[in-house]
């Protein structure tokens, strides 16, 4: 059973990945979201968080909670080396303990796994990722504390192709009950990542995954917020306001929501307020 206390629409998610910005501004913003990026395990297996996140960062998340926001925690991103991932699959139960006692020690929500080791997809990293990835994700639902069991993937877009083992397709299929929504990365993929692909038929558009069976409510549009932010895939705000998140909210009555890579890059909330308008006429967010 999901989080009920969760919005299953119109969510607005946000990687906070620099303290150059306060934590506790983003309580006054349109997010829905906040997603503290990274923790990742050490040379011994002990699970660590990224230097940003201090002491006084983490402090902060009682502010955002008070707003009404959901703080999570990702584990991974691009710098989780494909050595520090198959440590992790050699020893799930001790990686989800670990992320369960941090979601507990900081009153957080949940665990995102933004996992990116492409190669365990394709038989050339000595682990199979998409069963890795099942046995995550069930051991966090079984570990995380009561009320505190949101878990979200971040995958990027090629993900559910055949070309990687229609990996999030087979995960989906398996373990979808226990995924509360998807942060697709529709950017640092030049072939899937533009609106005319989005809005496409292909594996890894929003239809592609609706008709692999993953439900729409649980497909969350990933961008760039600043032009800095990825090595391609940014577009204007208004830009994806118009071309992406109007048409899908037309179709589908309602989409799964947002998310920005990041939130450095909006600390007035701009970009995320300019998205939530743009869902604002599909069923507000619970």
């Amino acid at each position: 059973m999901l989080d009920s206390a969760t919005p299953e629409t119109n969510r607005l998610v946000i990687y906070y990945n620099s303290n150059a910005t306060s934590l506790s501004s983003f309580a006054a913003t349109a997010y829905t979201h906040v997603i503290l990026s990274f923790a990742r395990p050490d040379a011994s297996g002990t699970m660590v968080l990224d230097g940003n996140l201090t002491a006084t960062v983490m402090g902060q998340i009682p502010t955002l909670k008070s707003a009404g926001k959901k703080v999570m925690l990702a584990l991974g991103g691009g710098a989780c080396s494909s050595g520090q991932w198959q440590q992790m699959a050699g020893n799930i139960q001790s990686a989800a303990g670990q992320l369960a006692a941090m979601v507990q020690t900081y009153g957080l929500d949940g665990i995102d796994i933004d996992f990116e080791d492409s190669a365990a997809f394709t038989g050339s990293a000595g682990y199979d990722g998409t069963q890795f990835l099942i046995n995550l994700t069930q051991a966090l639902y079984g570990t995380l504390p009561a009320g505190a069991r949101l878990i979200s993937h971040a995958p990027q877009s090629p993900y559910f192709f055949p070309g990687w083992s229609s990996a999030y397709v087979k995960i989906m299929d398996t373990v979808g009950a226990q995924i509360d929504f998807l942060n697709i990365q529709y950017y640092n993929n030049p072939n899937f990542q533009e609106p005319s692909f989005i809005l496409g038929t292909s594996a890894g558009s929003v239809a592609g995954m609706i008709a692999a069976g993953i439900p729409h409510t649980k497909i969350v549009i990933g961008k760039p917020v600043g032009p800095n932010d990825a090595g391609s895939g940014w577009m204007p705000v208004s830009d994806i306001a118009s071309q992406i998140v109007t048409p899908l909210v037309s179709i589908y009555g309602s989409i799964g929501g947002a998310m920005g890579w990041q939130a450095a890059s909006d600390p007035t909330g701009s970009w995320g307020a300019t998205l939530a308008a743009a869902m604002a006429p599909a069923a507000a967010v619970a």
